[in-house]
């Protein structure tokens, strides 16, 4: 909720600012620049990201509790859903400096099913979408009819457009908040959406409840400059399923390499843009082996450059509340050891996904715990050759568990088994 809170208030207090200018109603007929309008693009952006919550928000309740009373109010999480819904596109609408008429959208009511008021959110979003698009500050001071009072009386009174926005941040904040706290009251984590431009999901509402088993000592460095992760290639003697796009090791600090680090986690992080005008790095997943009966499908190979990590972890145990995770630096030079956790995040058209192997599942340090499990797949192995080198190894013939996490580690969608393989080298120069 913090995050609202303080979208809220940084959104009330540009528009203060603007309002108050005198100069602000003698401004020039023509539309600014973008970087003109900041508080209407701040407006663009709190829509944007938050619609989208509401959305899973009135999809993860199911059907059958549509009936609960929301948190701090008299109406039923139904009542609530359509309220936003009857207010949705009329409230963009106005906000939006539209000069063509209102067209009525498709009708819903109070008493409609679920899957009813949902599509119809999906078309507010969109249609708010475009109606927001020619938004610029220098309409802020026109005076328009906009009530968002839940009983209003009378005829909605002429109000600034930049006060209106300050009533539609104030409104779908609170809306979402009782969304999401009913949601909780019912044993439900409310979902966060996830894109091909996020490379991890957010977990939830939850709190990294992990810590280091020790801090990094003087002058010790588990990752960043110096760090070199080399990813296989696909070879016909080693089937590996995991590998690299052939253009050698993945440096830290060159194209897209986004972080490299032999720490809690052995892992290798794409990020978007390049760094250096190189062409972005990629890695390649084959999802064509299904394990027969494992729920999978055959996908084929899927590539990927953005937003996107390999990563393995040695252990974490239980540490009170929270637990304590060992870094690969604390394995003993030449040892060998079971690796907990082995994950591959990325995406399949634009919808991230993780390849699970072994018992500890990706998200575990996070207080919203993952529907995520490692039930019957295989455990890889890590191996500390000397001071600056370790090998990760899982070999062909391995079994992964396929997820859809979009909606965030805690509403994961199990995918499936299929056969997995890869084997990386994590060097510190």
């Amino acid at each position: 909720m913090r995050t609202l809170a303080t979208a809220r208030m940084i959104m009330i207090g540009s528009i203060l600012v603007v309002l108050a200018t005198p100069a602000f109603a003698q401004q020039p007929s023509r539309a600014p620049s973008a970087a003109a309008s900041p508080v209407s693009d701040a407006f663009r952006t709190f829509v944007r990201e938050l619609y989208p919550k509401v959305i899973l928000a009135a999809e993860a309740m199911p059907a059958e509790k549509y009936a609960t009373r929301v948190a701090t109010t008299t109406l039923t999480f139904r009542e609530s859903v359509w309220r936003i819904v009857d207010m949705g596109a009329w409230m963009c609408f106005r906000l939006g400096n539209s000069r063509m008429p209102w067209t009525s959208q498709p009708q819903v009511g109070r008493d409609s099913p679920k899957d009813s008021l949902v599509l119809r959110m999906r078309d507010d979003e969109r249609y708010c979408e475009a109606q927001l698009t020619g938004l610029t500050d220098a309409a802020l001071a026109e005076t328009i009819r906009l009530d968002l009072r839940p009983d209003p009386v009378g005829t909605a009174p002429l109000i600034p457009r930049g006060a209106a926005l300050v009533h539609a941040t104030a409104y779908l904040a609170d809306s979402y908040a009782r969304l999401a706290e009913t949601l909780r009251q019912n044993g439900i984590v409310p979902p966060k959406p996830s894109s091909a431009s996020v490379s991890d999901p957010n977990p939830g509402s939850g709190i990294m409840r992990c810590d280091p088993a020790r801090p990094p000592r003087e002058g010790e460095r588990w990752g960043g400059p110096g760090f070199a992760f080399t990813l296989s290639d696909a070879r016909r003697e080693t089937p590996y399923t995991v590998t690299s796009d052939g253009r050698g090791p993945y440096v830290f600090g060159t194209s897209n390499v986004l972080a490299l680090a032999a720490s809690r986690a052995g892992v290798m992080v794409l990020g978007g843009p390049s760094t250096d005008g190189t062409p972005r790095r990629a890695i390649r997943v084959d999802l064509s082996q299904p394990v027969p009966g494992g729920g999978g499908v055959a996908r084929g190979i899927v590539t990927d450059s953005s937003h996107l990590e390999v990563a393995a972890q040695w252990r974490a145990e239980p540490n009170g509340e929270r637990r304590r995770a060992y870094a690969l630096v604390d394995i003993p030079e030449g040892t060998t050891v079971s690796a907990a956790q082995l994950d591959v995040q990325f995406h399949i058209d634009g919808v991230v996904h993780v390849l699970q192997m072994g018992p500890q599942p990706i998200g575990h340090c996070f207080s919203d715990s993952p529907a995520i499990s490692g039930a019957g797949t295989t455990s890889g192995t890590i191996t500390r050759r000397d001071a600056n080198t370790w090998v990760v190894d899982l070999p062909p013939g391995s079994v992964g568990r396929l997820y859809d996490v979009h909606l965030s580690y805690p509403h994961a969608v199990d995918r499936g088994l299929y056969r997995v393989a890869l084997r990386f080298v994590i060097t510190r120069r």
